[in-house]
């Protein structure tokens, strides 16, 4: 009987083989660390746009869940003028009625004709001397605080209806008196002279910072860019007495559509990237739909209109 030896095998590679398999090696080390970076950029890039989609998000649905007004301020950075990456949250309060007014000129002010000068705050007070005084009976918009101006149930910026209708009167400043509010920022009305008290008016208050939040912050070196007017349009409030000054922010209705200042814009495009980063393939776009308040994230699109995907409703999600 014949015995089958096994076929003798080589373990091992040629020095040909090894070369090659280093010279493959390095190759794929080299593109990893050409790649590399605009991978991890990207990363920081996604990570940023989902924590601005959340934001939006948090605050829409905050507004149907409160039945009130909500959404975010963006804060700008002082180092980087125009560029944002911090926000908080805030929320319109309701109208504030209740009590009755009367109302007068302030003594030795001036009436214009053609509108006022500039209006300066200071703590709250208007320093201003041209205003009328409005005077409350059975109200205190001292909110049982005076002298804590930010806890006012009255901020200036918000405005004074009477009689249900006809234009609006800027408040201008709460002095000190917990009844009484000083107007300013329009010419002086001389309705605003009762003879009698009325109690047929009401408070339209602006947005406030929501209170027991803490300010939430971009991934570090990121921001929403505001000085791009081709790909960013966040809406922008006037402030009282700042000249030159305001706002940046966004708000939902409780029904989830925009409200305010930037509700006239079909969508408000907030534009993402990392400081001094110019490359458009590394930035993102987050864009609401004012009417509906859908929220979606998009590449900025090659070529002339950066907004076209954004507007087009395509590639959205990065």
């Amino acid at each position: 009987m014949s015995v089958k030896r096994p076929t003798s095998r080589r373990v091992g590679y040629t020095l040909i083989e090894l070369l090659v398999a280093i010279a493959i090696m390095l190759a794929l080390a080299a593109l990893a660390a050409a790649f590399l970076p605009r991978i991890n950029g990207n990363q920081s890039l996604i990570r940023s746009m989902d924590q601005l989609e959340q934001w939006l998000l948090t605050a829409k649905m905050r507004a149907k869940r409160d039945g009130l007004p909500t959404g975010l301020r963006f804060n700008p950075d002082p180092n980087n003028p125009g560029m944002f990456s911090e926000a908080q949250y805030i929320q319109q309060p309701d109208a504030l009625s209740g009590g009755s007014l009367s109302a007068a000129q302030t003594p030795g002010s001036i009436v214009y004709s053609a509108g006022p000068p500039p209006l300066y705050l200071s703590g709250g007070i208007m320093l201003s001397a041209i205003s009328s005084t409005v005077t409350f009976g059975n109200v205190d918009f001292t909110n049982g605080q005076p002298g804590i101006f930010a806890d006012y149930l009255v901020q200036p910026g918000d405005s004074l209806e009477i009689r249900g209708g006809g234009g609006v009167h800027l408040i201008g400043g709460v002095p000190t008196s917990p009844t009484t509010l000083m107007l300013g920022g329009l010419p002086y009305d001389s309705s605003l002279v009762v003879a009698a008290p009325t109690t047929n008016y009401r408070i339209l208050r602006q947005p406030r910072l929501m209170t027991g939040e803490s300010p939430l912050e971009l991934p570090n070196n990121f921001f929403i860019d505001g000085t791009n007017s081709a790909v960013s349009n966040i809406p922008f409030r006037p402030v009282v007495g700042t000249p030159n000054g305001g706002y940046f922010e966004i708000l939902f209705s409780p029904s989830g559509s925009v409200v305010g200042h930037g509700a006239s814009h079909g969508k408000i495009y907030f534009y993402v990237h990392e400081l001094n980063q110019t490359d458009p393939n590394q930035a993102g776009i987050i864009a609401v739909q004012t009417r509906t308040g859908f929220i979606g994230a998009y590449n900025v699109a090659p070529g002339t209109d950066p907004l076209s995907y954004a507007e087009e409703g395509r590639n959205s999600g990065l």
